[in-house]
């Protein structure tokens, strides 16, 4: 009941700029060096094929990069990554600014819950009154216990943090239906997608068709800093001409 909770409450289909969550000791944005206030946004795009040779759809999308004056910004390094099943989920989360970095839930022990090396965190930008953007969005999983520890990323500005809500998990779902990332241009799959050009950027997410009209989660963020954001897409369907799904 908490997961379906948390998957009906969080869903949006619209843009969702990046906004804060949880509480933390400072509230200095995360960026790259020489960036500030930068702001990503996520959307789907009407550039999609289906792959009927493989049995798979390619759905696109694409991450809008903003500063603080509302001008696009280019050459900024974009990582994504997927969530399609979900392994632990909750809204008590704490990041710490440990070496290496690492997450826990006073409520939750990750191994038990079945959290594995490999698996992807997704802290979701939901605001509890103050904006803090240094932990939003995607982080590697490398170890896992009672808590997990987070890639070796460079992070800039990260802050201590709790209160958040967040999902673990990884691409392949429930029943065994498989969402990944997959860059555009060379169609090798890769979770940094081509940078930023006049603050846009594009990615695919290729999936299974049994996935079609399915929730995923996406997170992003600026590699090299935490500025990132996190939603819920609905993978499309080609019965509606509503979605951006054309055959191939």
């Amino acid at each position: 009941m908490k997961r379906k909770t948390l998957w009906m409450s969080l869903f949006v289909a619209a843009a969702i700029s990046l906004t804060g969550c949880g509480s933390n000791d400072k509230s200095d944005p995360g960026s790259l060096p020489g960036e500030t206030n930068i702001v990503l946004s996520l959307d789907p795009v009407p550039i999609a094929s289906a792959d009927t040779g493989r049995g798979t759809y390619i759905a696109r999308y694409t991450v809008h990069a903003i500063d603080g004056n509302g001008k696009p910004r280019s050459r900024l390094p974009i990582s994504v990554a997927i969530v399609n099943k979900i392994t632990a989920t909750g809204y008590t989360g704490a990041i710490h600014t440990t070496e290496p970095v690492t997450f826990t839930d006073p409520s939750t022990n990750f191994a038990a819950m079945g959290a594995r090396p490999g698996d992807t965190l997704i802290i979701l930008p939901i605001t509890y009154g103050e904006e803090e953007l240094s932990y939003v969005g995607n982080w590697a999983i490398t170890e896992v216990t009672d808590k997990l520890t987070l890639g070796m990323d460079s992070v800039y500005n990260l802050v201590n943090a709790d209160r958040l809500t967040y999902l673990v998990g990884n691409e392949r779902s429930e029943d065994g239906y498989l969402a990944h990332v997959q860059r555009p241009d060379d169609r090798n799959v890769s979770s940094t997608v081509p940078e930023t050009e006049k603050g846009l950027t594009f990615f695919d997410i290729v999936f299974d068709k049994q996935l079609a009209g399915r929730c995923v989660y996406v997170g992003v963020h600026l590699s090299g800093s935490r500025t990132g954001t996190a939603k819920c897409v609905q993978v499309p369907t080609k019965e509606s001409p509503d979605d951006n799904l054309t055959t191939s």
